[in-house]
């Protein structure tokens, strides 16, 4: 007796041969893409083929030759037209270990080298899409990499500069015995150290969104948002920020990145509030087709239109360091994570009026 995966459905969904599989009874539990094509049985209404005379001379047959077999006869399709087909048929074990029955089935005036044709040019068309798609993360990969380098070559190396010089001129302090100097020097150097562990610690962050990021389980987004408030709850009064929050839905995806995309959204908002009136951040949702669309909309300071895209690299800062704090990265994280769950982001913004992030997650 064969035994066969038929818990994995995705090994027939592909197949240029129509195939049915049932139980011993001969009652369908599974028909292929393929299968539906030819006889016009679908999922919902697959039952109905039980009754088919396709179905009939089978048993005798297989039962006596214990081996599978091939055979010529008619089929009635759904629309009840009648088919001639070839069709082989071996016996299965199905998931629960129960006996089963597996069909393959062709039209009788397709030749084997039509088939194969068929199935050839299914598979190059897999292939084909998956070259496309792995070009497309590699060109992402290598953009990513440029980024990173400049981060090293640049950001990284203007604070260990300063560490360095100030240590030298530590160095040359002591010599000349001016033991004050020396303690104003190490404010600068304790300073430039701490630039760059914030530096490398963000860096970590940001590599770690696809190397170390969770399964993707449901996610209540009212949990998560909920999470990310409390996080951020003594900025939030020391700021006097209203955040309204609409009723939010659940997703598939990685809770702890999700708390992570929606804290540094709303950190932003809460570091960039306008000095002249009061702070408010609204967090909205529109359901759509494939996918949610979130808003996280804000009456701060905004930003100019030609920074849109700038935001979302790798420490590229709008502001001064003694304005804001930061190492602009967490934006780059957002972008990352929203990514990982199949979403893109981007911002609408107007100097003066305030900024709104939108993202999207799929269903």
């Amino acid at each position: 007796m064969n035994t066969f995966p038929v818990s994995n459905k995705d090994f027939f969904e592909n197949y240029a041969e129509a195939v049915l599989i049932t139980d011993k009874e001969n009652t369908p539990l599974y028909g292929n893409p393929s299968f539906t094509k030819l006889t016009g049985f679908s999922a919902d209404n697959l039952i109905l083929f039980k009754t088919n005379s396709f179905l009939n001379p089978v048993e005798n047959i297989l039962e006596r030759l214990q081996k599978a077999f091939r055979w010529e006869t008619d089929l009635t399709k759904h629309d009840g037209t009648v088919l001639t087909v070839s069709s082989t048929v071996s016996k299965i074990i199905l998931p629960d270990q129960s006996e089963g029955r597996v069909y393959t089935i062709n039209s009788a005036h397709a030749s084997p080298a039509q088939l194969l044709l068929k199935e050839t040019e299914t598979l190059l068309s897999e292939v084909k899409s998956e070259l496309a798609e792995t070009e497309k993360k590699m060109v992402k990969t290598n953009e990513e990499m440029d980024q990173l380098t400049y981060v090293v070559s640049h950001d990284m190396q203007e604070p260990l500069r300063m560490i360095v010089s100030y240590i030298q001129l530590m160095q040359k302090s002591i010599d000349q015995g001016k033991g004050e100097q020396v303690k104003e020097f190490m404010k600068f150097v304790t300073d430039g150290a701490e630039r760059m562990q914030s530096l490398i610690a963000d860096l970590l962050q940001l590599s770690r969104v696809n190397r170390k990021g969770d399964l993707f389980t449901k996610s209540d987004l009212n949990e998560i948002v909920s999470i990310a408030l409390t996080h951020l709850a003594s900025q939030i009064r020391t700021n006097g920020v209203d955040v309204t929050v609409d009723k939010l839905p659940i997703v598939n995806g990685d809770p702890s990145q999700i708390v992570r995309l929606f804290q540094n959204l709303l950190d932003n908002a809460i570091k960039f509030t306008d000095p002249e009136r009061k702070p408010e951040i609204l967090i909205s949702v529109t359901d759509q087709k494939t996918d949610y669309l979130f808003s996280i909309k804000d009456n701060g300071i905004g930003i100019e239109k030609k920074y849109f895209d700038r935001i979302f690299v790798i420490f590229q800062r709008l502001h001064s360091r003694s304005e804001y704090e930061g190492t602009g990265v967490g934006l780059a994280v957002c972008k990352k994570i929203v990514e990982r769950h199949g979403g893109t982001i981007w911002i609408d913004s107007e100097v003066g009026k305030g900024s709104t992030f939108y993202f999207t997650i799929k269903k």
